[in-house]
């Protein structure tokens, strides 16, 4: 039996099986803490930020593909909690947004006004 997979963040683990990779690093930082502050940490988290022991689940167990995201200031605490930056956080690349238009001269001088554009 073949597969083809064409989503992005499935990584072929050996023998024709496929998983989806992590959406975060939340999971990999968690489990790299010895084993009984692992422990404590994920019991304690939830109250920490402010959320359900279900909502750390989805954040844990989100992938690449998933519409789950971590609200921006439960990311940032996770991230200062953790010690890591924002961009050790992710296991996506981030694309990059255009926000002015270079063809259109209106947008071309406000960008330039608010230093967008050189």
């Amino acid at each position: 039996m073949t597969t083809n997979v064409t989503k992005i963040g499935k990584r072929k683990v050996g023998n024709g099986i496929f998983f989806e990779q992590p959406k975060y690093k939340l999971a990999e930082l968690l489990y790299n803490l010895p084993y009984n502050e692992a422990k404590q940490v994920k019991k304690q988290l939830p109250s920490i930020l402010g959320i359900s022991r279900q909502t750390l689940q989805l954040y844990l167990k989100a992938t690449t593909n998933d519409k789950t995201n971590i609200p921006l200031n439960e990311f940032l605490r996770l991230c200062v909690f953790f010690n890591v930056e924002p961009y050790e956080m992710i296991n996506y690349e981030i694309e990059e947004i255009k926000i002015v238009d270079e063809g259109n001269i209106e947008q071309k001088k406000l960008g330039k006004k608010i230093g967008l554009v050189k």
